[in-house]
C-alpha cells in the first residue's frame, strides 16, 4: 500500500463525510453505480478496513439518504449523459440500494434495519425472476446479492432471502442448462454466461453445497470457449478479447479462482492465473473499476488471496497507483463507483486489508 493510495482513499472519504449527502447536489442518483448507494458501500468498507466508526456513521446516514431518493420519482435516472439502463438489477435500481442499506445496518450493528431493507430487497428480487439475467441488469446480480445478505442478516429474513436466492438459482441453472448446447452471446462478468456462472457458484458457496451438475456442465462449455491465445473473447466465436473486469480478462480471474475453490480443478486455478497476467498487462490504462485499472487491481487481490504469492499483491498496489495517475482521465463522473474515482479510491481501501477483499457486489465480503 503506497502512501499516494492511502492518501487517495483518505481524501475521498473525508470529502464525503465533511459535506455529507445534503452538500453533494452532483450526486442526484441513488444508485449503487452511479450515485448515493455507491459513496455508502465505499464509505462502509473503508470503515470496516479502517475501524473507524465516525466513517460507518457517514456510510449510514449516505444509505438513509440513498433509500428516500431511490422512492422519488427521478431518484434512480441514469446521469446526464449515460443512456437508459434496462432490467432490476443491483446495480442501477432499486434492489441495490436496499442492499446497500442492509450491509451498512449489519455493520452499524442495528439489526432491526438490516431486517427491513433485507426485507424490502427480498421484494425486489422476487419481482425479478425473469430477463435479463445478467449480472449488471438482471437476475444474476440480485443472486449475488442474495448470496451476501443470506451470510449477514438472521431470522426470518434470512429464510426469505434463502426462498428467492433458491428461486433465482434454479432458474438460472434451468437456462444455463439449455444453453449448454446452444448459442451463448455474451460471455463475461457483468453481461454474460461467466458472470451467471459467478452467481451460481457464490450461491453454493453461502450455502456450503457443493456446484450442481448443470453449473458444472455451463463451466466446461465456457472453457471450450477458450481462445488459443488462452483467452475468452467478448462474445462466443469472436476474436474480440478485453481485459477489463466487465467483459474481459479481470472479470474471468474472479471466476475461474472461485470456481477452482469451489471444485479443486487446478485448471481452473491456472487459468485464473493467466487471465489475471493478462488483464494487468493492459496497454490502455483507464482509471475505472468497470474496465480499466481499478477492476484489473481487483483481479490481482483475487489471486492473492487465492494463493498468497505476494507478487499479485505487489502487482495490485502497482495497478492501483497506475489508476490512480490516470483517474482525470476517467470515463464517468467522479462520484461514480463502477466509472468514477470512487471505484479507484475503494481499490485503494481493499489494498489495506488483502486478505478480505471484494470485487463489489460480484465477490463476496468475508
Amino acid at each position: 500500500m503506497t502512501d499516494s493510495a492511502q492518501g487517495f482513499a483518505e481524501d475521498l472519504a473525508l470529502r464525503y463525510q465533511l459535506h455529507g449527502f445534503s452538500g453533494s447536489s452532483a450526486i442526484p442518483n441513488a444508485s449503487v453505480a452511479f450515485g448515493a448507494a455507491g459513496v455508502a458501500y465505499f464509505l462502509m468498507r473503508y470503515a470496516q478496513v479502517r475501524r473507524d466508526a465516525t466513517v460507518l456513521s457517514s456510510a449510514a446516514e449516505w444509505a438513509r439518504n440513498a433509500d428516500a431518493l431511490s422512492k422519488q420519482l427521478a431518484g434512480l435516472a441514469p446521469p446526464e449523459g449515460v443512456g437508459l439502463t434496462p432490467g432490476h438489477g443491483l446495480y442501477y435500481h432499486g434492489p441495490g440500494v436496499a442492499w446497500v442499506r442492509a450491509l451498512v445496518a449489519v455493520a452499524w450493528g442495528d439489526p432491526g434495519q438490516a431486517t427491513r431493507s433485507g426485507l424490502e430487497f427480498v421484494q425486489a428480487a422476487e419481482d425479478g425472476v425473469h430477463p435479463p439475467w445478467d449480472v449488471n441488469w438482471g437476475a444474476a446480480g440480485l443472486l449475488l446479492g442474495c448470496a451476501q445478505l443470506v451470510r449477514a442478516i438472521t431470522g426470518p429474513a434470512q429464510q426469505r432471502i434463502r426462498g428467492v436466492g433458491d428461486q433465482l438459482a434454479s432458474t438460472l441453472t434451468s437456462l444455463a442448462a439449455d444453453a449448454v448446447n446452444g448459442p451463448l452471446e455474451f460471455l463475461g462478468a457483468a453481461h454474460g454466461w461467466g458472470g451467471i456462472a459467478q452467481a451460481l457458484l457464490r450461491w453454493s458457496a453461502a450455502l456450503a453445497e457443493a456446484p450442481s451438475p448443470g453449473l458444472m456442465l455451463l463451466l466446461d462449455r465456457l472453457i471450450s470457449l477458450r481462445r488459443r491465445t488462452g483467452h475468452w473473447p467478448l462474445r462466443a466465436g469472436s476474436r474480440i478479447v478485453y481485459r477489463g473486469w466487465c467483459h474481459g480478462s479481470a472479470g474471468w480471474a474472479q471466476l475461474w479462482a472461485l470456481a477452482w475453490q469451489r471444485t479443486g480443478d487446478e485448471r481452473m486455478l491456472a487459468m485464473a492465473e493467466e487471465c489475471a497476467a493478462h488483464a494487468l498487462a493492459d496497454p490502455f490504462p483507464g482509471p475505472s473499476l468497470c474496465c480499466g485499472r481499478a477492476g484489473e487491481a481487483f483481479a490481482a487481490l483475487t489471486l492473492y488471496r487465492a494463493t498468497g504469492a505476494a507478487h499479485w499483491l505487489q502487482d495490485a498496489g502497482r495497478t492501483v497507483s497506475q489508476a490512480i495517475g490516470t483517474v482525470a482521465s476517467g470515463d464517468g463522473g467522479a462520484d461514480q463507483l463502477f466509472r468514477g474515482e470512487l471505484g479507484v479510491a475503494l481499490a485503494a481501501v481493499e489494498l489495506e486489508d488483502p486478505t478480505r477483499s471484494a470485487m463489489p457486489i460480484f465477490e463476496a465480503i468475508g
